[in-house]
């Protein structure tokens, strides 16, 4: 059995508006001394895309710094999506392909190289459907969209339903430096 999860990475500073939209909810933030945190919450960890693209949408709609959110499926389906002013800027799904036949969606809808600084020839070359495939697990290609675009490594693997029943999983995070906060 793979990885199942959903997380969404947003900008430090936006803290007080994930309290405030998720009011209610059962969720988690982890941070670290990264200008990023992560945001997991019970609902969202259902992998209802619906649920978690509402979400995301009201968190960005008031920043134009990049709020990511991701989903893992079974270790076989990825879900990455890029959120800025409210709206859908970049998005790579397979999930449709996986489940229905459909297809492998590759969206860019602004220039994400210009965006977060990063070379654009690495991002056009790195995040294509053919490297994505040649990755064993979406987790892999995951880790790879984080490094190119200089975001934290370490939310690799953390979702909802992880840090509400893994014991062993939380204390290797905290060994880490991570702050995990419940709500």
């Amino acid at each position: 059995m793979g990885s199942f999860y959903t997380a969404t990475l947003y900008p430090s500073e936006k803290t007080e508006d994930v309290k405030k939209i998720l009011n209610g909810r059962r969720f988690y933030i982890c941070s670290k001394d990264d200008s990023y945190n992560l945001v997991s919450e019970e609902k969202m960890d259902e992998q209802n895309q619906i649920v978690i693209k509402d979400f995301v949408k009201k968190l960005s709609a008031t920043t134009e710094k990049p709020i990511i959110t991701y989903m893992v499926h079974d270790s076989d389906v990825l879900w990455f999506s890029i959120y800025k002013n409210g709206k859908e800027i970049f998005i790579l799904d397979n999930t449709d392909e996986y489940f229905d036949g459909g297809e492998f969606i590759l969206e860019e809808k602004e220039d994400i190289s210009k965006i977060f600084n990063i070379d654009k020839n690495l991002w056009k070359t790195e995040i294509t459907k053919e490297e994505f495939e040649e990755c064993i697990f979406a987790d892999d290609f995951l880790m790879t969209l984080m490094k190119i675009l200089k975001l934290p490594v370490w939310v690799g693997g953390i979702g909802y339903t992880y840090l509400s029943e893994d014991e062993d999983f939380i204390s290797q995070l905290k060994d880490d430096g991570v702050k995990i906060e419940k709500y």
